[in-house]
């Protein structure tokens, strides 16, 4: 029954493609635009960086300022971990064809989209969906409105719009986000971090530039989905396969 009501629900969304070339292309160049998908959540995140949250102490008040930063490494590093997470998921579990590349299925494909697009990734879980909705809880542990409207840009922008695509069933990002939400939990309410933390925030006092500088780099990956890094590593992998 679970997975007819998720079948019913991608055909739902699947089935208004195919029917203008420029919606379609929109919405798939949606799914890789990473300044719309992802960026403000991780913005938002550098807002609340600068500008902790003095209601309960003044502007001196360190211990408060100290928890919130923690919150945010915790966060951050929780959605890191979710996404890797996601991607091992689909690596060692049985592979889930793309709804798109299942003969099977009679999915719509997106009008101006190649034949083999996503043709090797499998579809369980949406590495997405596991990101956007970590960092979505880590934002509501901060501040609930502002963690609600991220949850909802998680769910509108960065989620349905691969169901629509085709790349997705609905039941992918579902597993992604209960994984994000389930992973930032875990991550932040055990403080397991606590060490890591007390380490950079040493190496913010002592070399400021530095850390921002490691810090833009990261916030660039994960905006990106580590996009670079996992190309670097695809194609280090040719290279010793060919040489070894």
């Amino acid at each position: 029954m679970l997975a007819a009501l998720d079948l019913q629900l991608f055909q739902a969304f699947n089935g208004w493609a195919g029917r203008s070339y420029a919606f379609d292309r929109a919405v798939v160049s949606l799914t890789n635009m990473h300044l719309v998908k992802t960026a403000p959540l991780i913005a938002a995140f550098c807002w609340y960086w600068f500008n902790p949250d003095r209601r309960r102490g003044g502007p001196d008040d360190t211990e408060l300022r100290h928890n919130r930063h923690f919150l945010i490494f915790s966060s951050l590093a929780a959605a890191v971990l979710a996404c890797g997470l996601s991607r091992l998921v689909q690596n060692v579990m049985w592979e889930r064809p793309r709804p798109i590349n299942d003969p099977t299925l009679g999915a719509i494909r997106p009008l101006g989209l190649s034949e083999d697009y996503l043709a090797n990734y499998s579809s369980f879980p949406s590495d997405n969906a596991a990101m956007t909705f970590a960092l979505a809880t880590g934002l509501f542990l901060i501040a609930r409105g502002p963690g609600i409207a991220a949850f909802l840009w998680a769910l509108l922008v960065a989620c349905l719009p691969r169901v629509f695509a085709g790349f997705h069933y609905p039941s992918d990002i579902l597993g992604g986000a209960v994984l994000g939400v389930a992973v930032t939990l875990l991550v932040v309410r055990r403080a397991w971090l606590r060490r890591p933390y007390e380490w950079a925030i040493g190496l913010h006092d002592r070399r400021p530039g530095l850390f921002y500088a490691a810090g833009f780099i990261a916030a660039y990956q994960m905006t990106t989905f580590f996009g670079d890094l996992r190309e670097l590593g695809e194609k280090t992998a040719i290279f010793l396969r060919a040489t070894l």
